[in-house]
């Protein structure tokens, strides 16, 4: 029997810069409103990525580390033996860096559109030379980007950007007559672009955070 001595706390970590779009809380078609106190607890956060991700592979930490040379994601280690003060030595600057900088790319609403619209067209390219199930989830990938795109489209008056976008999310449901939820959010969309209320003249920025997730193993 193993004494309570015997057993180690470790964790896998990683660093995840993530923005959330106020406008898209408050003015999405499809997501409730939620009071501002509570949108860092109640959200999914509409743009993340990975900080290891974002560091180049000539960095010389990340040469050193052959998995995140190859992969390119970082997961630091933790545990009871873990230099603290070594960890945030080498953790801080990666983040000032490149974490950082990540954010301010992605804090306005229009910024959030630029990176949805080239990932709907990247996505776009990629379904066109793919087959099966890849091409499959590729397209069922990029039309959830098309429905967040509608709803800050529609709520910073982009008619035509919108209608636009509509037109390819009416195209996909053309070709998938099974997808009922899908077809009710783009039924609201529609209804809800017409609304006054959902057209802002000035743009809040988005609010970011930076997580340490944490995967228990």
């Amino acid at each position: 029997m193993n004494s309570p001595n015997s057993f180690r706390t470790a964790l896998n970590c990683s660093l995840s810069p993530e923005c959330f779009s106020k406008t898209q809380r408050y003015f999405s078609l499809l997501d409730p409103p939620v009071p501002a106190s509570a949108s860092q607890a109640a959200c999914n956060y509409h743009w993340d990525t990975r900080v290891g991700s974002l560091v180049p592979k000539e960095h010389p930490a990340r040469q050193k580390d052959d998995f995140w040379y190859r992969v390119g994601d970082k997961w630091w280690d933790y545990d009871d033996t873990t230099d603290i003060e070594e960890l945030f030595q080498e953790i801080s600057p990666l983040i000032l860096t490149y974490g950082i900088p990540a954010i301010d790319k992605h804090l306005s609403d229009k910024q959030l559109i630029d990176e949805w619209l080239a990932s709907a067209e990247r996505m776009k390219k990629d379904a066109e030379i793919e087959v099966g199930y890849l091409r499959a989830a590729s397209e069922c990938a990029r039309v959830q980007i098309l429905i967040k795109l509608s709803a800050l489209l529609s709520a910073h008056g982009e008619k035509e950007k919108f209608k636009l976008i509509m037109s390819e999310f009416h195209e996909y449901l053309q070709r998938h007559p099974e997808r009922t939820g899908l077809k009710e959010d783009y039924d609201k969309l529609m209804k809800e672009s017409t609304s006054e209320k959902r057209i802002i003249s000035t743009e809040e920025p988005s609010t970011s955070e930076t997580k340490t997730k944490k995967m228990k193993r």
